[in-house]
């Protein structure tokens, strides 16, 4: 009998202790489990900094300044005829205005010897023209800007005369345009490419300003629905 009751009193003994060792060890395994998952987060922010050191920068495209250079655009100019039938008007050699005659008779348009200096027009060659006043001695020139109305000729082939008060804009400026008479109304419509409209002019003088920008890298965190996260790195 007495043997039956120590082991009655042992049961409860070995339930307390079972449940303590229960305890204990659910204690170190969570801090078990709670050390490994500290270490395994720290080696993965290890990694991700490895990586980002790894990454080479991205190199600083800067795109060149663009200059627009204009080829062949669309000009008009029309003339109105004055009480004796002519078409007169201002015309800028090389920025310098001076009056001009559209004449169809003459071959060449020429400049007035003063309006021709003042335009700092080169005097090149000495040849002879038959004028409606009989020959004259005219120089050889070369106009790198003419302009009417916003439409303009470079590098335009001209004369310069003594006798004239007044540019005449000959056939060969004249060529470069399709001419169309209405009543007093001349149009002249460009054909060319070696014209330009005042547009066209204007934009060639302006660059193009392009805005530089730098690239940084940006390093973040996409999770999809389940939870599951990566890191992307993008430079946007």
């Amino acid at each position: 009998m007495p043997q039956g009751k120590n082991t009655t009193k042992s049961k409860p003994i070995k339930a307390i202790t079972l449940t303590f060792l229960s305890f204990v060890l659910l204690y170190l395994g969570s801090d078990a489990y709670m050390t490994a998952k500290q270490r395994l987060a720290e080696r993965s922010k290890e990694k991700e900094t490895a990586l980002v050191k790894s990454v080479p920068p991205i190199p600083k495209v800067i795109p060149p300044v663009v200059n627009k250079q204009p080829k062949h655009a669309m000009g008009i100019i029309t003339l109105t005829a004055d009480a004796y039938g002519h078409f007169r008007g201002k015309v800028l050699i090389n920025n310098i205005s001076m009056p001009f005659l559209v004449d169809t008779g003459a071959t060449k348009t020429v400049i007035p010897e003063e309006m021709a200096k003042k335009a700092n027009l080169p005097f090149g060659k000495k040849v002879a023209t038959n004028t409606a006043g009989g020959k004259v001695f005219a120089h050889q020139t070369q106009i790198d800007t003419f302009n009417i109305q916003g439409v303009q000729i470079n590098k335009l082939e001209a004369q310069i005369n003594p006798h004239l008060h007044e540019v005449l804009i000959g056939m060969n400026t004249l060529k470069y345009f399709n001419m169309t008479l209405k009543g007093p109304h001349l149009t002249l419509v460009s054909n060319d490419e070696h014209i330009v409209s005042a547009a066209a002019i204007e934009s060639a003088e302006q660059e193009v300003k392009i805005e530089k920008k730098e690239s940084v890298i940006i390093k973040r965190k996409v999770c999809d629905n389940n939870n599951v996260c990566r890191t992307v790195f993008s430079d946007f």
